[in-house]
């Protein structure tokens, strides 16, 4: 605990909410005022700023003029596919009741310590049967219950937008995304360069480039079913969002 308090002192920026390791570049944290701050319009807090940092910083990306030119021109119709699916109400009914929530919240736990019968995202959750479920009897687990929900909203919001053919070919998936959003992510947002020699960096690392991999591996396939091409893969359940921030990004080549 203390070595945790004096690395938050040493990265405090004015005593506030503020951290980072040079001026340059900061992140809020626990900011009491950050429900107004982020309903402010549009015109008021421009976030390509923050979103060209992420890119370059934290997934890889090359700063140039040519890489910050086709950001600009692409951001608007990046954003209008994901907005179409998840910021409109009827869209959004229209994906949960797609994603069969009610048939998987009602395996939400099977009240089995075999992992081998748990579904995907009870894996993590460090699930102990206390009473067995039976035809008459409720039955009773012990349970990680943010690593439960956390992996479960994962496997309804992962096949939504990508097909569930990509979440069952890819199975480190999960562990791989909380291990580099959890663990690398923040240090990289901050400034914590990625040949620092921390074994949570190295980790880290690997799991952004398994990531990468698999993501450019799937936007091949996208390409494929694009052009009409043969895919060895089910693409019928892959959102049309996705198709369309493809050819966004075909276009921006």
């Amino acid at each position: 605990m203390r070595s945790r308090h004096t690395f938050s002192s040493l990265i405090r920026r004015y005593g506030g909410s503020l951290f980072g390791l040079t001026s340059t570049h900061q992140v809020l944290v626990n900011f009491p005022d950050v429900d107004r701050l982020m309903s402010q319009p549009y015109h008021t807090i421009n976030a390509e700023p923050v979103q060209y940092t992420l890119f370059t910083r934290v997934f890889r990306a090359t700063d140039s003029p040519g890489l910050k030119k086709k950001l600009e021109d692409s951001w608007k119709d990046l954003l209008e596919p994901i907005e179409r699916l998840f910021l409109n109400d009827a869209a959004a009914a229209a994906a949960i009741e797609r994603g069969g929530t009610p048939q998987k919240v009602a395996s939400f736990v099977i009240f089995s310590d075999n992992t081998e019968r748990m579904k995907r995202w009870e894996l993590s959750a460090n699930i102990r049967v206390i009473t067995p479920e039976l035809p008459n009897k409720p039955g009773v687990v012990e349970a990680n219950l943010q690593s439960l929900t956390r992996d479960f909203g994962a496997c309804f919001a992962i096949p939504l937008l990508y097909g569930q053919d990509f979440l069952d070919r890819y199975p480190q998936l999960l562990d791989d995304f909380w291990k580099f959003d959890n663990d690398m992510f923040p240090l990289l947002m901050i400034g914590i360069p990625a040949w620092a020699p921390f074994k949570i960096i190295k980790e880290g690392l690997a799991a952004r480039s398994r990531l990468l991999d698999e993501m450019e591996a799937l936007y091949r396939r996208i390409d494929q079913a694009q052009r009409g091409e043969p895919v060895n893969a089910d693409m019928s359940d892959v959102s049309s969002a996705v198709f369309e921030r493809n050819k966004v990004y075909e276009r921006e080549k």
